[in-house]
């Protein structure tokens, strides 16, 4: 996972034990390597729905960090109001 961020060239990802550490400019979250859990720092949980993918693991992974990586380009309503909503 980490070499695949360092390609994708997200800057603002970095890796703690088993969580994947996102800056992103609306927040920092966390995204647990585990359960694909996402909390957002000094907030709550945010619920991302995971995308269809013969590796639904890894895709829920990718899809969530590079969402979160580049949150200042979210459209979903859902989920900027509960990232807004989140102290």
């Amino acid at each position: 996972m980490e070499e695949m961020f360092k390609l994708l060239k997200l800057k603002n990802v970095s890796f703690k034990k088993s969580h994947v550490m996102i800056r992103g400019a609306l927040g920092e979250y966390t995204v647990h390597l585990g359960s694909g859990e996402v909390q957002m720092m000094a907030g709550g949980s945010l619920t991302i729905l995971p995308l269809i993918d013969d590796d639904p693991k890894t895709a829920e992974f990718v899809s969530k960090t590079i969402l979160l990586a580049e949150d200042e380009k979210i459209k979903d309503p859902t989920i900027l109001g509960t990232i807004r909503s989140l102290p």
